[in-house]
């Protein structure tokens, strides 16, 4: 039988069922409501931290909580109140019902991205099938995907990503060592089982994008990064984003107790390389940054992909670093446009009119989207507005 309690959330201030059985993959909770499609989380225009990403895309949540995959190295899973702390991953069964809702009355979107908050392929997927659903639903509509997964992607992932010429694959795969690989990421594939799937992927003539994310100064090391750099081409990987880690200063004392339990680095250590505090992060010298990005894109050009970081400012927070060092047109690699439809009833379509550097730096600003040609953190209100309209009530492309 199953154990069913009400869990009172914080975040969301209202009593969830959560149900916990043996026959079940994971304990997890349900959810009424998940977290509604959004942008990216900063404007450009924001004094501190300001929005660093070339690309667009939409923020996708099929899965939320806690992950199974346990990586040494999780904001999310170092959350110490709410339904994160239950160890329990959060799934709403009418997620795909409710996206679509959403995205009913939208006239403009962006690429979906599947998923920055969580593994999409995770143990529940096989129960409930959010990702695999809002994904085909994203194809329907005519919009490219793109998953972020340290596991190995399922035929169906690969079939929906030869689907739409936009879509590619991403993962995460942050040292070429296999032992401290399986320390970081316990959950996550092998780096043989990873080898294999970037060249199966690419065999399909599938993009694939792979974010050293975070690349863990004191746990991992120079040559380690390059070696994984020559491996990631040799395998055919098309681009390589890296981006060194930082630490929620609400979650600094916490990370240093991981650290020395599952890797034995005494905290002195880690605390004389994270010295810089950006807002609310704690991460390493804006020299040292600088110096590895220039050793890490040279060696990634050289070995014939094109290079990125994720989410580098300079010392006080103020600057992204992201356009010194990027050599493909957007940060996360392949140069993807915005999508629009005239009708609600259509199809969404690419606009011709995107630079290949997307919002962030774009100069024509052809569409004359007053949310999209400010580059602003896009929110459902922000979608709704028809493409070259000036307000809500202008007529959209014709």
């Amino acid at each position: 039988m199953s154990d069913e309690r009400p869990f009172r959330s914080l975040k969301f201030g209202k009593t969830l069922i959560y149900r916990k059985t043996g026959e079940e993959p994971f304990p997890h909770i349900f959810l009424d409501k998940a977290k509604p499609l959004q942008g990216w989380y900063k404007n450009a225009t924001d004094p501190v931290r300001p929005r660093p990403c070339f690309t667009e895309a939409t923020l996708v949540q099929p899965y939320g909580g806690y992950c199974p995959l346990s990586c040494a190295f999780c904001y999310v899973n170092m959350g110490l109140r709410g339904y994160r702390a239950t160890k329990r991953i959060t799934v709403c069964p009418m997620y795909v019902d409710q996206i679509h809702r959403q995205i009913s009355r939208w006239y403009v979107a962006s690429s979906f991205y599947i998923t920055p908050f969580h593994e999409p392929f995770n143990v529940l997927e096989e129960t409930y099938h959010n990702t695999r659903n809002i994904a085909g639903l994203a194809t329907e509509l005519g919009l490219p995907v793109f998953f972020l997964s340290r596991l190995i992607y399922p035929d169906w992932a690969k079939d929906i990503l030869q689907a739409n010429p936009y879509s590619y694959a991403q993962k995460s795969i942050v040292t070429s060592n296999p032992t401290i690989h399986r320390k970081l990421s316990p959950g996550g594939a092998s780096l043989e089982d990873q080898w294999r799937d970037i060249s199966d992927l690419r065999r399909k003539n599938i993009y694939v994008s792979i974010q050293l994310n975070p690349v863990f100064l004191g746990i991992i090391d120079e040559g380690d990064v390059l070696n994984l750099i020559r491996l990631l081409a040799k395998h055919g990987a098309n681009h390589v984003i890296v981006k060194f880690v930082e630490v929620q200063l609400c979650s600094w004392k916490e990370f240093l107790s991981t650290v020395n339990n599952r890797f034995g680095v005494p905290s002195a250590r880690i605390e004389n390389l994270f010295t810089e505090v950006q807002g609310a992060q704690r991460t390493i010298p804006e020299d040292t940054r600088r110096k590895l990005h220039e050793v890490f894109q040279k060696e990634a050009t050289s070995c014939g992909m094109t290079y990125a970081t994720c989410y580098e400012y300079d010392r006080v927070g103020r600057n992204s670093l992201g356009r010194l060092y990027c050599t493909a047109d957007q940060c996360h690699g392949k140069a993807v446009p915005i999508f629009y439809r005239n009708k609600l009833t259509e199809k969404f379509r690419p606009f011709d009119g995107c630079e290949p550097s997307g919002c962030l730096y774009c100069e024509r600003k052809l569409c004359n989207h007053p949310s999209l040609t400010q580059a602003k953190a896009m929110r459902d209100k922000d979608y709704r507005i028809p493409l070259n309209s000036a307000d809500n009530c202008s007529k959209p492309l014709t």
